[in-house]
């Protein structure tokens, strides 16, 4: 179960790192990086990561647990605004909010799915060659 959480987590500051840094190069022309920032950012993507592993659950059918990892996901995204003093600023435009964090983790998504479908064709592949 360790070893699960803590890959996990792992995961989640890897993608995490990876859309904090595409934000930040699309939209922040001028945006200071503290290391606030970072640690809160790193902070957030592992407990985002830890947040996946409900996907990993039996007792929870697939759209219910993407709809509470979706409003985890929303609830970690807002209370590292928060942290991070862009509250008052993200407040104000709750939709554009809402919007750009539902966008980003539709791309998220939609790159894990291709990456899955990347990794199946290769495992089959590597299953026929056995055969053969």
């Amino acid at each position: 179960m360790l070893k699960e959480s803590l890959k996990s987590a792992i995961i989640g500051m890897l993608i995490g790192s990876f859309v904090f840094l595409l934000v930040v190069a699309t939209f922040g022309q001028s945006v200071t990086i503290t290391r606030t920032n970072i640690l809160s950012n790193l902070v957030m993507s592992a407990l985002i990561g830890l947040l996946s592993m409900i996907f990993d659950s039996d007792r929870l059918v697939f759209l219910p647990a993407l709809v509470i990892h979706y409003l985890g996901v929303l609830l970690l995204v807002g209370g590292t605004a928060w942290l991070n003093g862009k509250w008052a600023l993200l407040a104000q435009h709750v939709g554009p909010f809402i919007g750009m964090v539902t966008v980003i983790y539709g791309c998220v998504w939609l790159g894990l799915q291709v990456m899955m479908v990347i990794d199946v064709r290769r495992i089959n592949q590597g299953i026929r060659k056995r055969k053969h």
